[in-house]
């Protein structure tokens, strides 16, 4: 129930001060202000900020004793060794202790406001910072978003998969909100990044079971991203063998302004030919966010431009000319008015335009892809209760067409929404939240989304939880999630409900939980759930093209799956393993299928520190083997060939005509190494940190395959990634995280 996380670091706040920290709600990270914080036999005591923050001065060296208090959470009394420069930073994870009245937390004016106090956990919730991922063995320790990635309830094309399968779903059924307005442009391709630049993530939200009723339009998950709020000078970065990113943030000269810019660049052409010229491979984005005061409130004003192009010879002769081109770009620019309104209360006013184009040939067809979202939404949040309003108007456009025949497919819906939710507490071991969006449109009328879930702590650190939610989605893909160049595509192709008679897509989902908190250090998360869909656009059911080109499928199917996760989180080392089942399966008429998904998945990361600055990470995969089409026509990749980030992808792959996904792969199984080292530099009044990180992908060179080649003397595999070496620094400047 109480996870301490002691970091020593080698630059002191300032003359004087010996111990400093953050505290936070064990579970949901949540920074906790008002924690007296004393070491026993001395008469200081200091009370948290805030933000969660503690300082006590002028302590001796050696070991100490430190208290930490608060009503509504566990006592705790951590045993300290300061060091020979009297210097060390202690972050603290609290558990809560049930009282008659929920604990007050206090958050700056711009932040939201959630519906729930912060000891009532949402089923099927995951909460990201880097201080939780800094704890996850599987993942760099820097990196929020690909701790999403590593989720227990992400499956799909392994390490090559630019979209999240979330349990059993496809990836356009993902809908990621920043600062709640939503983000649909490009995605990196070929898995080589996060959905956006990391340095610009403060925190990621993902609710995959039961979703606060203010968010919709995304049947299997819903990704919320909280910038970083730069109310103090910072800058970050870091630099790989292909990708370099930059993030700068500070204050203005107005009360309570603040600017932050974060951009990336992939540098170095990925999946090329050879000899195929592609040298302008590769994908960039950039997201700036500016803060200023605003009456009695405070007014964000947010820009995302994205863009991403994948060019590569269309056979593997490299005499050849034709090219197989996909190119994509996306833009946002959005306002959020936030105004306090007391205690616990607030007030919040959104405005967006986004747009997202696309572009493809492939053989002899040809594809555009267009999409223009505009939006206004205002929302009332209290501690318990929450009410909002909601207007977007979606316009899509789609076009594929060869020599003989062509595709057209245009959607205009206007939804409005309005939405309530409430959390109750009946009783002490119990908390209920119920929820309810009301969509209303002129084609389909009023569609209702219920949402809820109940919690029940059983005692001993044991709680059990169940939810049941329905949500509607408007705008799917003309994507083709079940060919092979699906592992390496980063662009969605929206086709909005109305298209072509494509309908809301829906689901309907139930979830069951269990958790269990063994001691201090380590838990147990057991989720199952059922899920079933209608409405889905199934563009592998009506061709073998990377896009829909005469027309999409359109029908449904069910997931039924178990999730477990164990972890431990010690002082010096951290251990998560995790478990999924999933049974997915697709309908569109007469053809039933299941999707390229594992069907069995065990991941084991195991996380050292060997002192205060250098971890070192190992972790295993192993699947059972994805369903897969047999492909007639060439294909070839080596997506890390020559080992310095470049790549080689020729070929136009097309399923053998027949059942889809009759076949399987081998089983998965890969072996990862890394070494990271942290390094403290003083000077200028301010920190800078370096982190150095050494990776060894695929350490036992163990060839998984990717797919199968039709071929004259039998079936030919295409091998994913052989063993790759790596290294990625970072440095930050200022106060960053």
């Amino acid at each position: 129930m109480i996870a301490v996380v002691l970091l020593a670091v080698s630059a002191p706040l300032a003359a004087g001060d010996s111990l400093y920290g953050i505290v936070r709600t064990a579970g949901s990270g949540d920074v906790i202000p008002g924690v007296q914080v004393s070491v026993r036999g001395y008469p200081e005591a200091v009370v948290s900020d805030p933000e969660g923050r503690y300082v006590l001065h002028d302590l001796p060296n050696g070991r100490l004793e430190l208290r930490l208090e608060r009503l509504g959470f566990e006592p705790l009394t951590v045993s300290v060794t300061l060091a020979a420069d009297g210097v060390a930073r202690v972050d603290v994870d609290l558990a809560l202790a049930p009282v008659a009245l929920p604990p007050v937390t206090v958050r700056p004016p711009d932040a939201p406001i959630p519906l729930r106090p912060a000891d009532q956990i949402e089923i099927g919730a995951v909460h990201l910072t880097r201080d939780v991922v800094g704890h996850d063995p599987l993942i760099d320790a820097a990196d929020v978003f690909g701790a999403v990635a590593t989720a227990p309830f992400i499956s799909g094309r392994d390490e090559l998969n630019p979209s999240l399968h979330v349990r059993g779903g496809s990836g356009d059924q993902n809908l990621v909100f920043l600062d709640g307005i939503p983000w649909r442009g490009p995605r990196p391709l070929g898995g080589i990044a996060g959905l956006m630049p990391n340095g610009a993530v403060a925190a990621v939200d993902v609710h995959t079971a039961a979703p606060p009723a203010r968010y919709g339009n995304a049947l299997s998950s819903m990704i919320i991203v909280h910038p970083h709020v730069a109310d103090r000078f910072a800058s970050e970065g870091r630099l790989d063998g292909s990708m370099i990113e930059q993030t700068v943030g500070g204050p203005l000269p107005l009360r309570g302004g603040s600017i932050l810019v974060s951009g990336r660049w992939t540098y170095r052409s990925v999946f090329n030919a050879p000899e195929g010229g592609e040298s302008d491979n590769g994908f960039r984005d950039g997201v700036g966010r500016l803060s200023v005061p605003a009456g009695a409130g405070s007014l964000d004003l947010y820009y995302i431009d994205g863009r991403n192009q994948l060019v590569f010879l269309a056979t593997p002769e490299s005499s050849s000319s034709a090219m197989n081109r996909f190119r994509s770009a996306g833009s946002l620019a959005g306002a959020v008015w936030t105004r306090p309104l007391g205690a616990n209360r607030v007030l919040h006013a959104r405005a967006w335009f986004s747009r997202v184009t696309g572009g493809a040939a492939w053989g002899s067809w040809t594809m555009t892809s267009g999409l223009r979202d505009v939006g206004l939404s205002a929302e009332y949040a209290a501690d318990r209760t929450e009410v909002g309003l909601t207007l977007t108007k979606t316009v899509t456009t789609y076009r594929a067409r060869d020599s003989l025949a062509g595709l057209a497919l245009d959607g205009a819906p206007v939804v409005a929404t309005a939405f309530a939710s409430r959390l109750w507490m009946p009783t002490s071991p119990w908390t209920v939240s119920t929820g309810v969006r009301l969509n209303a449109t002129s084609t389909w009328g009023i569609q209702i989304e219920p949402r809820v879930w109940t919690r029940m702590a059983l005692g001993h650190g044991v709680s059990s939880s169940v939810g049941y939610a329905r949500i509607y989605q408007y705008v799917q893909s003309a994507r083709n999630e079940e060919s092979v160049v699906d592992a390496v595509l980063g662009m969605d192709l929206p086709v909005a409900a109305g298209a072509g008679g494509l309908p809301p897509a829906r689901s309907d989902q139930v979830t069951a939980a269990l958790e269990a908190r063994v001691g201090a250090e380590a838990s147990i998360v057991v989720e199952a759930y059922a899920r079933r869909l209608s409405g889905q656009a199934l563009v592998g059911s009506a061709t073998r093209l990377p896009f829909a080109d005469r027309g999409i499928g359109v029908g449904g199917g069910s997931t039924r799956g178990i999730d477990a996760t164990v972890a431990y989180q010690g002082r010096l080392l951290d251990i998560r393993a995790q478990v999924g089942l999933l049974g997915t399966t697709r309908t569109a008429g007469a053809m039933r299928y299941r999707p390229s998904d594992d069907s069995k998945r065990a991941t084991v990361g195991v996380a050292y520190r060997a002192g205060h600055l250098a971890v070192v990470r190992a972790s295993a995969t192993l699947g059972n083997g994805r369903p897969a089409t047999m492909l007639q026509d060439g294909l070839q990749l080596d997506p890390y060939a020559p080992m310095d980030g470049g790549g080689a992808l020729t070929g136009s792959p097309m399923g053998v005509p027949g059942t889809l996904n009759t076949a399987r792969l081998p089983a998965y199984a890969r072996v990862d190494l890394a070494f990271s080292r942290d390094w403290g530099l003083q000077g200028g009044g301010s920190g800078a940190r370096i982190n150095t990180s050494f990776t060894v992908t695929n350490l036992l060179d163990r060839r998984n395959v990717l797919a199968y080649v039709a071929a004259p003397d039998g079936a030919r595999p295409v091998f994913l990634v052989p063993r790759t070496i790596s290294l990625r620094v970072r440095w930050a400047l200022g106060d960053w995280p």
